[in-house]
């Protein structure tokens, strides 16, 4: 029996009972389980009607009860939003219809929680504890079996034992529900552990038999706390066992509280009134920006002194690496210091996304994937999907993908987790609105297909979802260099195209699929031709191991610089940073002679500059140990003082987007208006650095068209001194 059932238990044995039907037959049956959550609402409803003496509603429809309900006040308008979808859709599950039923089922369970707890909260006089939200278990019968089977007779025309696996990984499954309460196989088989899960365990054996402990997960969405409690509560629940986990608790489950009350009633017992009697443990998994907002939050029943000192001197707001921190009651850990990628000295690497990868290609047993790809080759079935399967399976194209990954996260400067990471692989395996060409099973594929192929549903399937939209930046086809400008010279020249075929392509497939399109020579031509070039294009940058054909300069060295910046080991490459950053800045405003800078530009004829000498610091950078970073800044800081050290440090933030443009100015580029608009924090931090220049000794008069340069200055007198050099 989930928490949800039992809570409601105490208070309507009825309308429990018609949850935990619910909640026993969603995994098969959706369209019953919607059908029992609008039997609770009826429940539910003639409860409030009972309660509130307004019998003439006794015989009432449902929808009649609501809008009388909405109507005199009882019902607030949110309320009334799940009400009505709870009903519109128990009347559709009733009746043959075109919803998707398991997607629907799922949201009218929380639904019906939501529903739940308003109920609670405005009817029922007792002290409950308010469970928080989780889905149900996924079960293959009403008796609770695990749905793990490969079972060949639940097959559908076109369908194939693959195609179901591989479903599972999408977010719409019903896999991709986190639920704390149970850790299915499917669910524990795809499990990688993560640094951040190490810390709270070992956080969480310290604690182990004592009692008024409050441990923060702070994060934000998407990084994985949920997943991280649903793991620990399903596979070391001796662990967790005496802690109350409050997920997500950044919204009131009652009407008339806020968040910020909400979190009071929650953390009460360490409040500065209850904390010395303190006897309960809670896990609080917290948004950041929420978790500000309470330590600066005065509350109208408790006192939080001792719980804001701790958030204070946990570092969690402020720049420096603490990603866990302890002191007496109090623990935190902060998602935002992991990262799913780690850096070395040749770049960056993902154990994470890496073993993710692995645990759906690996050819082992317990692959429930891989065991569905092989029964369908056993039994005949072919399809595009298995094709893309068997291409994912290379270990050059895994690589290449895991790449793209770590360059999306550093460039877009977002977080991708494990369950958008597994959606993703589903995207790019099966589209939808191809969903009968992909999984047709069939002996060849033709040259109209070639756009379902893995190479192009990777760059080409933008509207799936933001992450591919993202990554459609990186492709090859977008590149420009002298190694992609012969191969497309060769194939627009040759009479042989087989020996090109064999030249660039290394996997087997893959070759053998583009040679079946040729007879020696080429009979491709139009919107055909064009398919084959960009299949060709980007076959090669997902199978070829070399990076020689579009490798990405600026970003490869970006990686490097901060693994050297974050280590703090070398100091000649530090040097070396700080050396190219201040030629960038000279060339970025100008420079008529060494050392000397431009003011904004003044005229067509004349351009004046100052001296600046500035001095670089390298206190403020926290060196991080081990030959591989797991805990790292993600953008290189950069700190400079004047030579007096008469002014205040400032700083420079380098992300990859403002290190390329820097290169590029480096190079010889010179910014535009639109570089300077996109750049502004870069522009605000030069206007800081030439307040360190000499403007107040001397200035230079760059006469442009003569190129003659003319010197300003006080003399020893304090007369100003005019003088050409």
């Amino acid at each position: 029996m989930s928490e949800f059932v039992s809570f409601v238990r105490k208070y309507n044995k009825n309308a429990a009972d018609h949850i935990q039907k619910m909640e026993n037959i969603i995994g098969v049956y959706p369209n019953g389980a919607i059908v029992e959550g609008r039997k609770f609402l009826e429940v539910i409803l003639n409860e409030v009607v009972k309660i509130e003496e307004v019998h003439h509603l006794k015989y009432s429809t449902l929808n009649e009860k609501i809008k009388y309900l909405i109507m005199e006040g009882y019902i607030n308008r949110d309320i009334q939003r799940k009400l009505d979808n709870i009903r519109i859709l128990g009347n559709h599950a009733a009746h043959p219809s075109k919803i998707d039923e398991e997607k629907e089922a799922f949201k009218i369970h929380k639904e019906t929680y939501e529903v739940a707890i308003w109920y609670y909260w405005t009817y029922y006089p007792y002290d409950l504890k308010v469970p928080s939200y989780y889905a149900p278990e996924i079960k293959n019968d009403v008796n609770g079996h695990d749905d793990t089977d490969l079972n060949e007779e639940t097959l559908k025309a076109n369908e194939t034992l693959l195609l179901k696996e591989i479903d599972r990984l999408k977010d719409s499954s019903k896999e991709a529900v986190v639920n704390p309460s149970e850790f299915n196989s499917f669910k524990d088989y795809l499990h990688v552990d993560r640094h951040v899960q190490r810390d709270l365990e070992y956080i969480l054996e310290s604690k182990r038999g004592s009692s008024g402990n409050l441990i923060l997960l702070c994060g934000n969405v998407g990084d994985g706390k949920s997943h991280l409690l649903s793991y620990l509560k399903g596979k070391k629940p001796d662990l967790i066992s005496t802690y109350e986990i409050y997920n997500d608790a950044t919204e009131s489950s009652a009407p008339d509280m806020d968040a910020m009350q909400t979190l009071s009633k929650y953390l009460s017992d360490f409040s500065d009134e209850r904390i010395k009697n303190a006897n309960t443990n809670i896990i609080l998994a917290i948004n950041m920006g929420i978790l500000h907002n309470f330590a600066n939050h005065q509350d109208e029943d408790y006192t939080y002194n001792e719980f804001k000192t701790f958030v204070n001197k946990s570092g969690l707001f402020n720049s420096k690496l603490n990603t866990n921190y302890r002191h007496d009651n109090f623990s935190a850990i902060s998602f935002s210091d992991y990262h799913e990628f780690e850096l070395n000295e040749n770049g960056p690497t993902s154990q994470f996304y890496t073993e993710l990868m692995n645990k759906i290609c690996n050819e082992s047993s317990n692959n429930p994937i891989h065991q569905a790809y092989m029964r369908d080759k056993e039994k005949g079935r072919n399809s595009l999907l298995h094709m893309n399967y068997d291409l994912l399976r290379n270990s050059e194209v895994q690589s290449k993908i895991v790449e793209i990954i770590i360059q999306t996260i550093v460039e877009k400067k977002i977080r991708i987790s494990a369950r958008t990471y597994l959606n993703f692989i589903a995207d790019i395996l099966l589209n939808e609105s191809e969903y009968e060409d992909i999984t047709k099973i069939t002996n060849t594929i033709g040259l109209e297909k070639l756009e379902l192929l893995l190479p192009n549903m990777l760059f080409e399937r933008v509207e799936r979802s933001q992450l591919l939209s993202m990554i459609k930046e990186f492709d090859p086809l977008n590149s420009r260099s002298k190694h992609l400008d012969e191969i497309l010279i060769k194939l627009n020249t040759s009479n042989d195209l087989q020996e090109i075929i064999d030249e660039y392509i290394t996997h087997p497939d893959l070759r053998d699929l583009f040679s079946s399109f040729f007879t020696g020579t080429t009979d491709l031509v139009g919107k055909s031709w064009d398919i084959f070039i960009k299949t060709f294009i980007r076959g090669i940058f997902l199978t070829n191991i070399s990076d020689i054909f579009f490798k990405d300069n600026y970003y490869n060295s970006y990686m490097i610089d901060l693994y050297h910046y974050n280590k703090l080991e070398n100091k000649g490459h530090i040097k070396k940073i700080y050396n190219d950053i201040s030629n960038a800045i000279f060339q970025w405003n100008g420079s008529p002679k060494k050392d000397y800078i431009y003011f904004e530009k003044t005229s067509e004829k004349y351009k004046i500059a100052q001296k600046l000498s500035v001095t670089p610091e390298i206190n403020h950078i926290e060196p991080m140990k081990g030959e591989q970073l797991i805990k790292f800044k993600p953008t290189i800081l950069l700190a400079y003082r004047d030579e007096d050290k008469k002014k205040q440090e400032i700083y420079l933030d380098i992300d990859l987007s403002l290190y390329r443009l820097l290169s590029d100015v480096l190079n010889g580029y010179r910014p535009s208006k639109t570089d300077m608009d996109e750049a502004v924090n870069f522009v605000d931090f030069i206007e800081q650095l030439m307040e360190f220049g000499e403007k107040n000794k001397e200035i230079l008069i760059h006469n442009i068209e003569g190129n003659q340069l003319f010197t300003l200055e006080e003399d020893v007198f304090n007369s100003i001194v005019f003088e050409k050099e």
